[in-house]
């Protein structure tokens, strides 16, 4: 899953039901723009990440506000449960938010709740998880190792412990990010 603050894209990493969508949608309530759920396009060429037109689905009943125009979250339902989409972000010149460079990388590991924090992890350990996560088919992997290892040397990486909750890892996400890329502006 990938949000971030501006279009500066933060990947999230972590196995099913780790966590990541949830984190997703906190993040983007509290501000972030929505790039992908799942699926994260990277470039080949600049290790730069491409927002994806797939919608993050949820149950309706959550609520909370976005920072999108009305056109952005649909709502519909699946039998008697509803459910809302929200798009990808755009900026008023391109139907897509334009592709940037991955400002930071955080894995979603599991952790003792009462000791959440953030651990920095090396370049080395970073591209093992890119690669466990990716699903890379091993043909594909001399054409693909290279923006992995791009991207395991531009960005910083940490591994992140499951907090007591969802918004406290949040928090925690939004606070390494002004770490790396200075405070909101």
């Amino acid at each position: 899953g990938v949000a971030g603050p501006s279009g500066h894209p933060i990947l999230l990493m972590g196995r099913s039901g780790a966590g990541k969508s949830t984190l997703i949608l906190n993040l983007v309530q509290s501000g972030w723009h929505y790039w992908t759920d799942d699926l994260a396009v990277i470039s080949l060429n600049d290790a730069c990440c491409c927002p994806y037109p797939k919608a993050l689905k949820f149950e309706g009943a959550f609520r909370g506000k976005f920072p999108y125009d009305r056109g952005s979250v649909l709502r519909f339902r699946i039998g008697t449960r509803p459910y809302r989409y929200v798009r990808p972000w755009r900026i008023p010149t391109i139907r897509w938010g334009q592709p940037a460079p991955v400002a930071a990388a955080i894995v979603l590991a599991q952790g003792r709740r009462s000791e959440a924090h953030l651990s920095p992890l090396s370049p080395t350990a970073l591209l093992k998880e890119l690669a466990a996560h990716s699903r890379i088919n091993k043909e594909r992997l001399p054409l693909e190792f290279e923006p992995l290892c791009r991207l395991a040397e531009q960005v910083p990486a940490v591994r992140l412990a499951m907090g007591r909750s969802v918004s406290e890892n949040a928090r925690l996400i939004r606070n390494f990010a002004q770490t790396v890329l200075g405070p909101p502006v």
